[in-house]
């Protein structure tokens, strides 16, 4: 059998070592899982602007609370339809190009850019209640929880505001939801106080640090410590107390992050994003490169002049995958519409073609009994069983201004194997293949083709058979001549995994 191995795009597609084209699959230990097709999961957004932002959190009693936020709006989600709605502040918002969210509490507090105060709500009031101004907060493009921390990054601050990082007082309260208490003072002299004094939040460690040699701040990710990402620098940003409370070690200082959409973090230890060399991996000490040879060349060279804007990232919250969206050269509207995706438990990536505007992660909302196809008398499961609630994690995309769920029917499916020479110096002729796909047990089988792409020489493109079904002998009759050949697999409907393929060969003599 000639293995499914890794996606090896940068290599010579001459005894390459893994797959030539691995697409709209996702990576597995051996071979390649399906990836599914997107079916909506939310309306359309009540500005019927497209999403710039999804988070997915869960209120004290365990209720499921998703926003979707738009260049005018925050929105969300009403669990019992999937309709979304608009709980923007009263003064609503203009030109937000991308949205930011965390929890601190029982609060979900938004950053929209330099133009914006801090939005927040709390999660525990539904979506009849809007989301307000912090009172006295930074206006800033990233935030992130540090210990017990508001962190904020690139700030409008004037002169500094892109290199600068604002904390705010250690563990504060938030006033959300009561106005009418007064104007609270959590950040460092943004009331025109003097540092240190009991109003300008000094006192009780909020403050700021500029880092202002290694260009603008491009991301931040919280935890035990923060990591912040610059455009030629990487920095670690260490809680120590007193005087100082945060400490700015820059742990890389010749590699940055240049693509403020494409950091995805597990946490401060794990993040991934993309410098100006390719695509990295940082461990919280030091960054190392994982598409280096395997995948940067044909990513720079897909991706789309002028959008890099448009990248977006996110964790698989269902599996070991972590997802990069971009608008390539295909892209007829764009639009993104090319997925890059990197296992990092096998350290394998795999491509995806559909069209979308962002991606990320979110939660399953609750079922209702309005929804159920299943009779009640049938029905075995209590109706106090978790699977009601709703809360699995769920990747998910968006596409026409809606949240989208990649949970419909797998997308159809590419793989080609290395190419190879079965008859050294001399040509041969491939008169059969068969493909190793797997069926999804209780499902119909899959729709198997298989074609050759052959040529004589290493100098011209190879010329592809026409596509052969799976026969009940399980095999793809072919006809193919050449001296070098490699195999192209597709797949269509329900399967579990696609390994590799055999073929028949024989000599067919020199030329």
């Amino acid at each position: 059998m000639i293995p499914f191995g890794q996606w090896l795009p940068d290599q010579s597609d001459l005894n390459n070592p893994g797959a030539t084209v691995a697409q709209n699959v996702i990576p597995a230990a051996r071979g390649y899982r399906p990836l599914r097709s997107l079916v909506p999961y939310s309306s359309a957004t009540t500005s019927a602007s497209k999403i710039q932002g999804i988070a997915a959190f869960k209120d004290n009693g365990g209720a499921v609370r998703v926003f979707a936020g738009t260049a005018t709006t925050l929105e969300q989600i009403d669990p019992g339809d999937g309709s979304l709605t608009d709980v923007s502040r009263t003064a609503g918002y203009t030109a937000i190009d991308r949205w930011r969210y965390i929890t601190f509490g029982n609060d979900v507090i938004a950053a929209a850019g330099t133009a914006t105060p801090l939005q927040i709500k709390n999660l525990n009031t539904g979506s009849g209640v809007s989301f307000e101004d912090l009172t006295d907060s930074p206006q800033a493009q990233f935030i992130a929880t540090v210990k017990d921390f508001i962190v904020t990054a690139h700030t409008s601050t004037a002169n500094v505001g892109s290199f600068e990082v604002r904390w705010s007082e250690i563990n504060p309260s938030m006033p959300s939801y009561d106005p009418g208490t007064g104007a609270q003072r959590y950040w460092y002299d943004l009331d025109g106080g003097t540092p240190g004094d009991a109003t300008s939040g000094l006192a009780n460690q909020a403050d700021s640090q500029v880092i202002a040699d290694a260009g603008e701040i491009t991301g931040l990710v919280g935890g035990e410590f923060g990591v912040v990402f610059l455009e030629r620098a990487i920095a670690r940003m260490q809680y120590v107390g007193s005087p100082l409370f945060f400490t700015f070690e820059k742990v890389e200082t010749d590699r940055g992050c240049a693509y403020p959409g494409s950091i995805a973090a597990i946490g401060p230890n794990q993040v991934f994003f993309l410098s100006r060399d390719g695509f990295m991996l940082f461990n919280g000490a030091n960054s190392e490169p994982i598409g280096s040879d395997k995948i940067d060349r044909y990513f720079f060279d897909d991706m789309a002049p002028g959008y890099a804007e448009k990248i977006t990232s996110t964790i698989d919250p269902t599996g070991t995958n972590v997802i990069w969206s971009y608008v390539s050269n295909d892209s007829a509207d764009g639009e993104p519409d090319k997925l890059l995706i990197y296992n990092w438990a096998t350290g394998s990536w795999s491509s995806a073609a559909i069209a979308h505007q962002s991606i990320g992660a979110a939660r399953t909302l609750p079922t209702s009994l309005e929804s159920m196809t299943t009779t009640l008398d049938s029905f075995t499961v209590s109706f106090d069983s978790g699977l009601f609630a709703g809360g699995a994690f769920l990747l998910v995309g968006t596409k026409e201004n809606k949240i989208q769920a990649f949970t419909g029917t797998p997308l159809d499916a590419t793989i080609e194997t290395a190419e190879i020479e079965p008859a050294p110096l001399q040509r041969s002729l491939i008169r059969s293949v068969t493909p190793y796909v797997t069926n999804k047990t209780g499902q119909d089988a899959p729709t198997v083709t298989a074609q050759v792409l052959s040529r004589s020489t290493q100098t011209v493109e190879p010329t592809a058979s026409a596509a052969s079904s799976l026969n009940s002998s399980n095999f793809c009759p072919t006809r193919s001549n050449g001296r070098y050949h490699r195999v192209r697999v597709n797949i269509s409907g329900e399967w579990r995994y696609a390994l590799g393929a055999d073929i028949d060969a024989v000599q067919s003599g020199k030329r």
